[in-house]
């Protein structure tokens, strides 16, 4: 009898096979069947023939749908692509397994509504991570907009984060129609994309969720395994009708990128450190045909000759940003301009933490320079940690001792200045010590005896 594990082995192998073929995206949406899914057809087509994906279209009361492999540990699925849900009780769907997705490596792209239900898996896994999205009925307004139904996104302070939809000219607006929203909490993993003008307030008749700059219109997560959630108001994004709106498109393309890790995504491509010494070498002089005494300096590395105090060492991070990734499935990179990346030497606390500068020759190659380790023998992680809000985390390290110096390896009393006075102290009393010996030994006078010697008494 063949056991579960094997055929969950299978299932990881041929989920390898399927992600070289190409993405496998689950669209798990609430129609009765997918004839009504002809309002969502340029956004399918563009998942489908853009990007190449293999989509799978399901609804949430599907009896075979299933998003994790018999011993939980595997996904079927690459990403999910979830919208609004109206159903409050589901058999074969829970909050439970959205969030083994989630652990297991899996991407969520979430579409909220004004209509969808209070009591579903979609909201109970969102409240989980910190995402709390306004009840049934309650729908965003601007009152300075006397179109209230079409809810205009134009400011371009209210788009917050570059790294998933760049706005730095504030040319770009998108458009919401019936649009919930979405109070955050101060966890750090979850970041605003799109935030509420001061002049709109989420409400229904009696009651108000989010006021003013309090609720948030987009907003995404991101663990510390780089796995990526983003929630978006209103599913009205990605109908036909709403996709020609403003840059509706423009938007909703780049949000499903970043989600899908098709963009800001920091790949390290070489993390480094090492000693540079002076080496003495002789080159050929033809003019004076005689060889000539030169000095150079010469990489060393740890594994060539472990640090001891002291030394000098040089820190080298090269670093490149994932752009896009094209039709084929081809990574496009760029590099990466920033001046805020820190490098830390550390035993418990760290002993430094300098900032790293681009290299003007090489685009990619980020470095400390040279700086001397410090006066204290142990154990220390060399250590990269960046962390910013849209961007994949970069936390690259490397522990190595360092040692003490040899009693041969400490400098001659000689060669310290400070203590030349001393070692002068000591020679003069020593060389006065002998002078005074020698002239004690001169000057001083004879003294001459006589030997009396006793006679015998005669008996």
């Amino acid at each position: 009898m063949i056991s579960n594990l094997f055929f969950s082995k299978i299932l990881f192998l041929c989920s390898l096979f399927l992600s070289c073929l190409g993405k496998t995206v689950l669209f798990l949406h609430d129609n009765a069947s997918d004839s009504e899914l002809t309002d969502y057809s340029t956004f399918i087509n563009y998942l489908t023939k853009e990007r190449n994906y293999d989509l799978t279209l399901k609804t949430f009361k599907d009896d075979s749908l299933s998003l994790l492999s018999d011993d939980l540990q595997v996904n079927k699925f690459d990403e999910i692509i979830i919208g609004p849900i109206t159903s409050t009780k589901l058999k074969n769907f829970n909050e439970g397994q959205l969030l083994q997705f989630y652990e297991n490596g899996g991407n969520l792209l979430i579409l909220g509504s004004s209509t969808q239900s209070n009591n579903n898996p979609i909201r109970k896994f969102l409240n989980n991570i910190g995402i709390y999205p306004s009840p049934k009925g309650y729908i965003t307004e601007d009152f300075e907009d006397s179109n209230t139904s079409d809810l205009i996104i134009s400011d371009g302070s209210l788009f917050l984060n570059d790294y998933i939809f760049e706005n730095k000219n504030n040319d770009k607006s998108i458009t919401l129609k019936d649009s919930s929203s979405a109070l955050i909490d101060t966890n750090e993993m979850i970041f605003p994309v799109v935030r509420q003008s001061d002049y709109m307030k989420n409400s229904n008749k009696d009651n108000t969720w989010s006021l003013s700059k309090q609720g948030y219109l987009a907003v995404a997560f991101q663990n510390l395994k780089n796995n990526r959630i983003a929630w978006i108001a209103s599913d009205s994004l990605i109908t036909n009708e709403g996709i020609e709106e403003k840059d509706n498109f423009e938007f909703i393309k780049e949000i499903t990128k970043w989600t899908f890790q098709e963009k800001s995504i920091l790949n390290v491509l070489g993390f480094d450190h090492y000693q540079l010494v002076q080496e003495e070498y002789y080159t050929l002089d033809e003019e004076k045909q005689q060889n000539v005494l030169s000095t150079r300096e010469v990489k060393v590395t740890y594994g060539e000759e472990p640090y001891k105090v002291k030394d000098f060492v040089n820190v080298d991070l090269f670093l490149q940003n994932l752009k896009d990734v094209d039709n084929s499935g081809n990574a496009i990179y760029e590099p990466f301009f920033t001046d805020d990346i820190q490098f830390e030497l550390r035993m418990i606390d760290p002993y430094y933490r300098l900032n790293l500068n681009l290299d003007e020759e090489n685009s990619t190659h980020y470095k400390t320079g040279k700086f001397a380790l410090p006066d204290h023998h142990g154990v220390f992680t060399f250590n990269i940690k960046y962390q910013r809000k849209g961007l994949s985390y970069i936390d690259v390290k490397d522990v190595k001792a360092i040692r003490n110096l040899a009693h041969t390896e400490y400098p001659r009393s000689f060669e310290i200045r400070n203590s030349w006075v001393y070692m002068s102290t000591i020679f003069s009393v020593i060389f006065l010590w002998i002078v005074f010996v020698i002239l004690f030994i001169i000057t001083s006078k004879r003294v001459n005896t006589t030997i009396i010697k006793a006679d015998k008494k005669k008996n």
